[in-house]
């Protein structure tokens, strides 16, 4: 059996930059096509469907609030300010984001799994970690966070790059991310405290400092407590004091649990896996009802073909 899970807020925000959908100067945004962006979106999940003919298609999207947010509040706390760079109504796009979303569910026998607190790696992590050796994936997302999973037949097809892309050790890579943080993600390196503030550049840990931690072995490297006493001004240009007592070991952990796919809390995981085992397809007539709605030529013009491909994905075991 053949899987590919999309991480559909990647592909939908590389759909909504392309040229023929916005038109911007560096980060202004004259306006947004919509309509070229519905065509788009769909357009992509489908020649996903035609070049790796799967046996099943599951769309994995994201809760407004994730576990991590909750666990660490600074979790993507940096996501509103490189938003505001763009003059862009996020609202409306949200808005017509989950009516579209809507209607995919709807009338494609795609498997749309959304959960509250749960984020699209969690849906992807939880299905691709209790797979079976049979069972192979295929991981659509330029997310490089998954290259943890591939291994053991698991795949992953970066949405920029149109290729594969791949580490010949993911757990060591994995290793090295959880000791350097994810700074898209604002999640600190192993080095720098929780409540370092944000006025202060954060101490550096880069490729070669995890690197030569790995080699020592990150038993001893992580043995150790690393102090700080720094002055900076706040906010508010007042004068302040930080001193602070970070444990290596307790950091890495921290960062464990936000960063490793096995650390998906096991209540969110079950009810991904259940979603997932039990998911309900639209029936097969509203492929039609949908693409005579929009009318999109390139699939009207071929509906034949593009029934034919759909309804392969009704014939798979919904359970997998």
């Amino acid at each position: 059996m053949l899987s590919i899970l999309v991480d559909f807020n990647n592909v939908k925000m590389s759909r909504l930059f392309c040229k023929d959908v916005m038109e911007k100067t560096k980060y202004t945004v004259h306006n947004i096509d919509y309509d070229i962006w519905k065509y788009a979106v769909f357009e992509s999940i489908y020649n996903y469907v035609v070049k790796f003919s799967p046996d099943e298609v599951v769309i994995a999207t994201d809760s407004k609030i994730s576990w991590r947010k909750l666990l660490f509040p600074l979790y993507k706390a940096n996501r509103p300010e490189q938003r505001q760079k763009y003059n862009i109504n996020w609202d409306r796009y949200q808005e017509i984001s989950d009516s579209f979303t809507k209607e995919l569910k709807e009338h494609f026998p795609f498997k749309f799994i959304e959960l509250k607190y749960a984020e699209a790696d969690d849906i992807i992590g939880s299905i691709t970690l209790n797979s079976n050796d049979d069972h192979k994936i295929i991981i659509v997302s330029s997310d490089n966070d998954y290259l943890q999973l591939t291994k053991n037949g698991v795949q992953l097809y970066s949405i920029m790059k149109q290729d594969y892309i791949s580490h010949p050790n993911p757990d060591m890579w994995l290793k090295e991310y959880i000791l350097r943080g994810q700074p898209k993600d604002n999640i600190f390196n192993v080095a720098t405290p929780l409540d370092y503030p944000k006025e202060l550049r954060k101490p550096p840990l880069g490729e070669k400092g995890a690197e030569k931690m790995l080699i020592q072995g990150l038993d001893e490297a992580l043995d150790k407590y690393v102090s700080y006493t720094k002055k900076y001004h706040d906010e508010n240009g007042k004068g302040q004091l930080y001193k602070s007592t970070v444990n290596l070991q307790e950091r890495y952990n921290f960062n464990k649990n936000l960063i490793d796919f096995n650390k998906i809390p096991k209540s969110i995981s079950k009810k991904i896996l259940k979603i997932y085992k039990n998911y309900e397809y639209p029936h097969p007539n509203q492929i039609l009802v949908f693409l005579q709605k929009y009318g999109w030529p390139t699939f009207i013009d071929n509906i034949t073909n593009v029934e034919n491909r759909l309804f392969n994905l009704y014939k798979s075991d919904k359970n997998g």
